[in-house]
């Protein structure tokens, strides 16, 4: 499915192809479930002029589009108000911001940057009013001494269908996937006999 820049977003209804899913898919909808029995419902919407209402978001990968437009243009609370108020945003080394007032700090510091994201092409898993949205992003920025930035990530997240229809961000790492690839893969050791 289109994302409305054109990128392909491909979607996996878990109830139609459960069989056909690969140990990750297995992986992300088991996460999907383990959200759902750990956390409750949040009508939360955010609206100001530069966003208004229409600018929902209104499918799972919508809240990434959102934050990177919204970051570009130093909208704090605009960014913020696309988690749940218990949400988590995993930062880079691993440690987690937790709510608004955490994640709203972690976004302060970025949004001087004047971030310009590219969100890559998104794998979208449903369940109900769950989604999981993997997709590797690229960024640039300019720093405080205007001297040029850049960061990319393998982010992988949690969304929740609000009841207006929009989603918001319930677990969002950014790193995830790049924190792991990073890490070298254990020695085998064989056995001889």
């Amino acid at each position: 499915m289109p994302d409305g820049r054109g990128n392909v977003c491909p979607v996996v209804d878990v109830g139609a192809t459960r069989a056909a899913m690969t140990i990750p898919r297995l992986a992300s909808v088991a996460l999907l479930g383990f959200t759902c029995a750990l956390l409750g419902c949040s009508g939360m919407h955010h609206r100001s002029a530069e966003q208004p209402c229409a600018r929902s978001a209104g499918n799972p990968t919508d809240p990434d589009r959102l934050l990177a437009e919204r970051l570009a243009a130093g909208d704090v609370e605009g960014a913020v108000a696309l988690y749940e108020p218990t949400a988590v945003l995993l930062r880079e080394d691993g440690t987690s911001a937790v709510g608004h007032e955490a994640i709203r700090k972690e976004f302060a510091s970025l949004a001087p940057l004047k971030p310009r994201v590219d969100m890559g092409t998104y794998t979208v898993v449903t369940s109900d009013d769950l989604a999981t949205v993997s997709h590797d992003f690229t960024g640039t920025g300019t720093d405080a001494n205007g001297k040029p930035v850049s960061f990319k990530g393998g982010a992988t997240e949690v969304v929740r269908r609000q009841k207006d229809g929009s989603w918001r961000f319930v677990i969002d790492d950014p790193y995830l996937r790049s924190r792991h690839a990073a890490k070298p893969a254990s020695p085998r050791r064989s056995k001889r006999r």
